[in-house]
């Protein structure tokens, strides 16, 4: 690493303090991100205990102690229990149920 300027009145530096600040901002933000993941885990966590003793559901799976059973489903998250989600999501299978007939319609009707 080069050397500072001695006219600058700051004294030269090692390149382990120089690359400090960087080291420091990416364990921060590795930190976050860990946290970040951790929370989502644990909104589709639904179990208590541990190990042997754990029991729930976790997404596609029942716990219960010592047996994990896979299951078929999913489990849900509140936000996806919303009433406004479940509509929205009614009307977007009318809309394409909709655009399925005409287009079967349309078909029949060509010669």
């Amino acid at each position: 690493m080069p050397s500072r300027d001695a006219r600058l009145g700051v004294p030269p530096i090692s390149e382990s303090d120089s690359l400090q600040p960087l080291r420091d901002h990416l364990a921060r933000a590795f930190t976050e991100a860990l946290a970040r993941e951790r929370a989502a885990d644990g909104a589709s966590d639904w179990t208590i205990g541990s190990g042997d003793a754990r029991f729930g559901l976790t997404p596609g799976r029942l716990h219960l102690g010592r047996f994990t059973i896979p299951l078929p489903v999913t489990v849900q998250s509140l936000r996806d229990a919303d009433p406004r989600t479940r509509q929205h999501q009614a009307m977007l299978r009318e809309v394409r149920e909709r655009a399925e007939r005409r287009e079967r319609e349309a078909r029949r009707q060509r010669p």
